[in-house]
């Protein structure tokens, strides 16, 4: 099974204005993870989504930590369901 490039994501800003980059610095080189634009959500928005996206792979980790830590607690409002469906977005 594939994983997500290991390592701290970054937001950069692009050349283009106002559009943002997300790049994982590994081995010395910095490796491409995604671009936000924001053609049409604006500035603001599309800064938020990109530190969304920069946040994943911790944000999943965070997620099964706290699935592993809660197995002996009942599930209480379906956040089993919501931990489980979480880290299944990211898999491939």
């Amino acid at each position: 099974m594939s994983s997500y490039t290991k390592g701290e994501w970054k937001v950069n800003p692009t050349d283009d204005i106002n559009d943002f980059h997300i790049g994982c610095v590994c081995k010395f080189q910095t490796l491409g993870i995604a671009d936000v634009e924001t053609d049409y959500t604006g500035e603001e928005e599309a800064l938020a989504n990109a530190r969304l996206i920069a946040a994943a792979p911790a944000l999943l980790e965070a997620c099964k930590e706290a699935k592993e830590l809660l197995t002996d607690m009942p599930d209480c409002g379906g956040t089993w369901q919501n931990l489980d469906a979480a880290i299944a977005k990211a898999k491939p």
